[in-house]
This record gives structure tokens, C-alpha cells and sequence, in this order.
């Protein structure tokens, strides 16, 4: 097994830490948002129900207090999400910066495409909502402009109108979807080289696993729009599952970066300076058969002045959990998944 070729990486692993955290408080912050979504409806839905019961015992109080408590639910919880989608934002933006950095202090071509895709993908989806706000002004507009017309030409232009501003919204829609698959396919490139160069690294395999769960749920999102023309409420089930499974894929995959390159600081900070180890990197990690086996002398171990030249073995010759070989008996942290050593 060896890491990649590319010092950059070794000298760079801080930037894929924070940037691996980035990806986990995104993450959970958007299934947050999603579960407090769902309660919330639940919870407005129940109280809904109150004044639906208060009208049949023709309770005038009671109507009027569930509807203030339907409105005070519902401002609550919408207050609650657009806190967290505030919070989203602003980490979504610290991700771009920090991938930008990492992008270019490594010079991959594949995280720099997954920069420019995800960022691509935030100016389109505020396109988007930019058109849902304009659509809403022109067809309030039109409501209050179409009175002096007779009813069939002002429901015709009405419902034109509105088709068209679907049709629009869904275009917009699908340009920011395909971006984000464009990130996740460049993303699932980088993550396939990591593997190729480190492919005994438990983290580096569950690296693309992530990545994997990522693309499904673009795909699952794709096919949501379709579904909720002809089946509106599987349209909703199938759009909630494929954002989870995203979200889910986005967590695994920000772990899995972030132990994967925790194990290069590991490895650095048992190494005292990191800039000898740096250009040896790529031979630390060569299969135990390769090395040559030295003729072992039980009674001259560590007795330099007996002018034997017998190599002591070493204390831990395989990592007990990549399997990864071991060269230094006196290093605490593993090279490959950066465990430390028992």
C-alpha cells in the first residue's frame, strides 16, 4: 500500500480535516431541518384539526383561540427552520471557500471541478427562488388586473400564466440538479483516485461508499419530480428519502475525510518534522514479502559491540487494523489509517 504520490496531500491534510467537519455540520444541520420540518407540519396539521372540531359545539372562543395557536405553531417552527437554513448557508459557503483552498493547494482537477460545480449550483437554486418571488408579484398582479375581463379570458391568461411560471421554476430546478450532479460525479473521481493509491485504508474504501450514497440520492431526487406529477404524495416521500440519503452520504463521506486524513497528522506529529518523512512517502508503506528477511541471532539483539550486524525484528509488524506494514517499532500511529498502535 502507498499513499499518494502527491506531498501536497501530506503537507495539506489540516485543510481535508476542516473540510470533512464542514461536510458533518452541514450535513446534520440539514436533517435537522428536515425532521423539525416534519414535526412541524404534524403538529400544525393537529392543531388545524381544533377548529375543525370547535365549529361542530359552535364554540366562537375556541375557534378563535385554535386559530391563533394553528399561526403560533406554524411562525414558531418556520422561525426554527429558517434559523438552521441560515446556519446551512453559511457553512455551505465556508465549504466552498475551504474546498477552493484545497482544490488549489493540491492542484486536483477534480476537487476544482467539484468547487466550480457546487458553487454553479448555489447561484442557480437563488435564480430559482429569485423567479419564485417575481412569479408571485406578477401573479398577484394579474389577479387584481384581469377583473374587467370576462371570466373565461381571465381564468385562460390566469392558468397560462401559472404553467408557465411552473414551467419555469422546473427548468430551474433541473439546471441546479444537474450541477450538483456534476459536483458529486467529480467528487466520486477524487474519492476513487484516494482509493486506488490506498486501497487497504478501511477510511478510503468507506471514503467512496459515502460518496456512492450522495449520487444515489441526486438520482432519487431526479426522479421525485416525475413521480409527484402522476402520484403527488409519493412524489413527497421520494423527495424527502433521496435529500436524507444525500445528507446521509455527505456525513459518511465528511467522517470518512476527516479520519482518513487525521491519520497523515498523525503520522507527522510521530515523526517530529514532517518534511524528511514527506519525500519518502511513498516507500514507507511496501509489502512485508518484498523487504528482505534478515537471518535473526536471539543472542546478540541490540549488542551493537558483538560487530553483528543481525536487524532486531520489529515490535509490531503489521497494524491490527488496515494490515497495513509497519516499519518503525518506536512509531505510536499508524501511517495508513492513523490508529494508534497497541
Amino acid at each position: 500500500m502507498t499513499f499518494n504520490s502527491n506531498t501536497a496531500y501530506l503537507q495539506n491534510w489540516e485543510n481535508f480535516s476542516l473540510l470533512g467537519n464542514l461536510m458533518k455540520k452541514y450535513s446534520l444541520a440539514s436533517l435537522i431541518s428536515i425532521g423539525v420540518s416534519i414535526i412541524g407540519s404534524i403538529i400544525t396539521f393537529i392543531v388545524f384539526l381544533i377548529p375543525m372540531i370547535a365549529i361542530d359545539y359552535d364554540s366562537v372562543d375556541a375557534i378563535y383561540a385554535a386559530t391563533i395557536g394553528m399561526g403560533g405553531v406554524a411562525i414558531f417552527f418556520t422561525a426554527i427552520v429558517g434559523l438552521i437554513s441560515i446556519y446551512r448557508f453559511v457553512t455551505h459557503i465556508q465549504f466552498l471557500i475551504q474546498l477552493k483552498n484545497a482544490s488549489q493547494s493540491t492542484g486536483d482537477l477534480n476537487l476544482n471541478k467539484v468547487y466550480k460545480m457546487d458553487l454553479w449550483s448555489i447561484i442557480a437554486s437563488g435564480l430559482t427562488l429569485l423567479i419564485m418571488i417575481i412569479g408571485v408579484i406578477i401573479l398577484s398582479f394579474l389577479i387584481t388586473s384581469i377583473g374587467d375581463m370576462d371570466p373565461y379570458s381571465a381564468m385562460s391568461l390566469y392558468f397560462l400564466s401559472l404553467l408557465g411560471f411552473l414551467f419555469v421554476i422546473l427548468i430551474a430546478f433541473a439546471i441546479t440538479i444537474v450541477f450538483q450532479i456534476l459536483s458529486v460525479v467529480a467528487f466520486e473521481k477524487w474519492g476513487q483516485n484516494i482509493k486506488a493509491t490506498n486501497f487497504r485504508n478501511r477510511n478510503a474504501i468507506n471514503l467512496v461508499d459515502g460518496i456512492n450514497f450522495m449520487k444515489f440520492g441526486k438520482i432519487i431526487l431526479i426522479a421525485a419530480a416525475p413521480i409527484s406529477i402522476i402520484f403527488s404524495y409519493m412524489g413527497i416521500i421520494a423527495f424527502l428519502g433521496g435529500t436524507v440519503m444525500f445528507q446521509i452520504g455527505v456525513m459518511k463521506t465528511g467522517k470518512n475525510i476527516v479520519e482518513f486524513f487525521d491519520g497523515y497528522g498523525n503520522y507527522i506529529s510521530t515523526q517530529g518534522t514532517a518534511s524528511p518523512q514527506i519525500s519518502n512517502i511513498n516507500t514507507i508503506q511496501q509489502p512485508m514479502e518484498t523487504r528482505p528477511n534478515p537471518t535473526l541471532n536471539p543472542n546478540s539483539f541490540g549488542n551493537p559491540s558483538s560487530g553483528n550486524t543481525t536487524i532486531k525484528p520489529q515490535a509490531q509488524e503489521f497494524c491490527p487494523f488496515c494490515g497495513s506494514t509497519v516499519e518503525d517499532r518506536n512509531t505510536i500511529f499508524c501511517a495508513n489509517c492513523g490508529r494508534k498502535l497497541v
